[in-house]
């Protein structure tokens, strides 16, 4: 997003997991997976501000694998 007013800046933080600075006025926030991204994009429009893009973060499927194995319980290999 751009043009972010600075009285805003302190704000954009709520509901955000996590918000980073990438220039003046410029900033990238990565909302909750229960987050509604319609309402946050409203309310930031409302206030002067220009949202570049909106990209879904998904999980890869190495995420996911390293996901399961860490789950998996350890096997005992000793006998083979």
């Amino acid at each position: 997003m751009a043009a972010v007013p600075e009285h805003i800046q302190p704000r954009l933080s709520e509901g955000a997991r996590h918000v980073t600075r990438l220039s003046d006025g410029r900033f990238a926030l990565e909302l909750g997976g229960d987050a509604q991204p319609e309402r946050v994009v409203s309310e930031l429009a409302a206030e002067g501000v220009r949202v570049i893009a909106l990209n879904p973060i998904r999980a890869t499927l190495e995420d996911v694998f390293v996901r399961k194995v860490g789950e998996s319980e350890p096997r005992d290999t000793m006998g083979v």
